[in-house]
């Protein structure tokens, strides 16, 4: 009696363990360029039916909107509670109330195999996009000029790795490496390795640095651990330095060879393809060369003529204005505070801007050499005139891209 009960209970265990990781995948595979559209409607959708699952086992009731299920949030938090949940109470009704009592060797296939992809994808998507320098991007000039230490860790960490192509590169090559060993079962242990390797790596810079996808990385370490655990006494045993027997074969219980191939590489094709389209459909391999928007940069003014009154450079309280790239005309005032504006391209190429108080401003860039400008129009209902000279800031030591053999170079 109690060995059929330790049998249950690890049978229940297991199969709770797995639709987890199963459900789990869910808010993350749809992370993807491909029908962005349609992922965030199916993703609004699970977010408002895990806020009323949440309502009703856990009195959580947000008022005029549900928790979304996104990167390290209550509602994040809430649904793998309740993934969790479900696949116990899926378990045991798939174990004592159907009485399967073994786990198939064809239900374990399937399960390791779309632990292996699911890796994969996840490792090629981030890879490819530290590879072609859309994660890490160049700090845009408001950030080259705020002071080191108003900058918060996470924000810090993005930078300091975004001005360097070569470290950016050589990350997401890795990634990409260990991503494509997980597609191949005669690779997909050292694949595994090297994921498990990798994204500890990256864990533990989420956590130092508290950069809001810790769950994610969490899950992604799980995912290569499951891969692992199979193999672990033999892994400790090379660490250790002993003799370590060759590893057993992988068998394909998934399917018939020719239908599994077929299966195989429509897949390996789709997820390359999900992972690339976004980089070939803009023509885009480094997002460091993309073409930034019109008056991108930074400013310094000399005068402003605000309604009449002219303040000088001394007097001003404006040290510099940024153009954003994602279109935010950013100030920045004498106590390097920055408060941003998001704003549109009008019809005459001016910058139009609307605060929450319903204040219109409207701004247009007159060209006077190539580094001096006059910027004429409305700023908060008030006429303004200001002369800046443009600051080059891809001259900054930290966008340099020198490199010394020698420390007295």
């Amino acid at each position: 009696m109690r060995k059929y009960l330790n049998n249950t209970l690890r049978l229940i265990l297991a199969r709770s363990i797995m639709m987890t990781v199963v459900g789990l995948s869910v808010p993350f595979m749809l992370d993807t360029a491909l029908f962005r559209q349609e992922a965030y409607m199916l993703m609004a959708v699970i977010s408002k039916g895990n806020t009323i699952l949440s309502g009703y086992l856990y009195g959580f009731r947000p008022s005029g909107h549900w928790m979304h299920v996104q990167s390290d949030s209550t509602g994040l938090y809430l649904y793998m509670l309740n993934i969790a949940l479900l696949s116990v109470a899926g378990s045991l009704v798939y174990t004592i109330g159907l009485k399967k009592k073994e786990l198939s060797a064809r239900g374990i296939a399937l399960f390791t195999v779309f632990v292996r992809y699911l890796l994969a994808f996840k490792l090629l998507q981030y890879g490819l996009n530290k590879v072609f320098k859309y994660q890490f991007f160049q700090p845009e000039p408001n950030i080259l000029y705020t002071p080191f230490g108003m900058l918060p860790k996470e924000l810090l960490y993005w930078s300091v790795n975004g001005i360097s192509y070569g470290f950016s590169l050589f990350t997401g090559a890795l990634e990409c490496l260990a991503g494509m060993l997980l597609l191949w079962r005669r690779t997909f242990v050292s694949g595994a390795i090297a994921a498990f390797v990798i994204l500890v790596q990256v864990a533990a810079v989420n956590f130092c640095y508290d950069i809001s996808v810790k769950i994610l990385s969490l899950y992604l370490l799980l995912l290569a651990g499951i891969l692992l655990f199979p193999y672990l006494k033999s892994i400790i045993r090379f660490l250790a330095g002993a003799a370590v027997p060759p590893l057993p074969g992988i068998r394909n219980n998934a399917g018939s060879t020719r239908r599994y191939g077929i299966l195989k590489y429509t897949v390996i094709l789709l997820m390359l393809g999900c992972t690339l389209y976004p980089y070939v459909i803009s023509g885009n391999y480094n997002d460091d060369r993309t073409p930034r928007p019109p008056y991108h940069g930074a400013y310094s003014p000399e005068r402003i003529i605000m309604n009449g009154d002219t303040f000088g450079k001394d007097e001003l309280a404006w040290k510099r204005i940024f153009v954003h790239r994602k279109q935010y005309l950013i100030v920045q005032d004498d106590q390097d505070i920055m408060q941003d504006y998001p704003f549109s391209y009008g019809a005459g190429g001016g910058l139009y801007m609307e605060d929450p108080s319903g204040a219109r401003s409207e701004l247009f860039f007159e060209t006077k050499d190539s580094l001096r400008y006059t910027i004429t129009g409305i700023w908060q209902g008030d006429s303004l005139r200001m002369d800046v000279i443009r600051d080059g800031y891809k001259q900054l030591p930290a966008l340099q891209q020198g490199f010394h053999w020698r420390v007295d170079e």
